[in-house]
């Protein structure tokens, strides 16, 4: 099992790092952390190393330099800390995180994990404060869903309501098992030429109120009005109210 450890450098700048990762072929981990000590965010660095340790365990495959990882919403890229900005050593791999991940193309990157956290976080609130039941699927921009032909880029932005589901599980990593579609009766969803594929990403580009809820398990219903998201829970016949307002802009 790893050991966790955080310090503060001569810059004041704060630093978590690996120790127990060694494997054959695998260096130790270090990132730049943008908070102060005591911090509650500590536990997300500690539980995102425990996500590395376990994902490491599950496959041969090591991490090594100028490779990325998805994690969340983010990519993270980890590169040789030659200069040893970290204080502990220049074979250790320091981890770097998209400085845009709504940005489509080659991403730029920039030190530490500060937003990828960010986002993870507004995901699990939003699943929490909505006391939802069952397995948390964090998916990425990259991941498609189902909607129907009515949400086109300038209709989605007006047309209310709307549902998104959680229908299925996805059957691969392309998929994100979600269906997006209008709430009008003549529309037919059950005949597949009025349903097309999206990029989740290009979804929350349009309609960003959504994003919030990507992660929330299979089973979960979503009704999009006007200011709020209505959460159907699996298996109940009334929904209730979000009690945050829906994100009008990407965070």
């Amino acid at each position: 099992m790893i050991q966790i450890h955080f310090h503060t450098d001569d810059n004041q700048q704060r630093w978590a790092w690996t120790e127990g990762l060694q494997a054959p072929g695998q260096w130790e981990m270090c990132v730049s952390v943008s908070w102060s000590e005591n911090d509650a965010r500590d536990k997300l660095i500690s539980n995102f190393f425990k996500f590395i340790e376990k994902y490491l365990n599950s496959q041969p495959k090591r991490l090594l330099p100028q490779q990325t990882l998805r994690y969340g919403w983010s990519l993270l890229r980890f590169v040789q800390d030659r200069e040893n900005l970290s204080g502990v050593g220049p074979d250790i791999l320091r981890i770097e995180e998209q400085k845009n991940p709504f940005a489509d193309g080659d991403p730029v990157y920039i030190p530490g994990i500060a937003q990828t956290l960010a986002l993870l976080q507004i995901q699990n609130e939003a699943m929490v404060r909505n006391r939802t039941t069952g397995v948390s699927l964090y998916p990425s921009p990259s991941q498609s869903a189902l909607i129907c032909t009515r949400l086109t880029p300038e209709t989605i932005q007006h047309l209310r309501p709307i549902m998104a589901h959680r229908s299925w599980q996805p059957k691969n990593p392309h998929e994100s098992g979600w269906f997006i579609g209008c709430c009008e009766d003549n529309h037919n969803h059950n005949n597949a030429n009025e349903l097309t594929t999206v990029h989740l990403l290009h979804l929350v580009e349009q309609f960003p109120g959504i994003f919030p809820y990507l992660a929330m398990p299979v089973g979960m219903l979503l009704l999009f009005e006007e200011r709020q998201a209505i959460i159907y829970r699996p298996n109940e016949e009334f929904g209730q109210a979000d009690p945050k307002s829906l994100l009008t802009a990407l965070p």
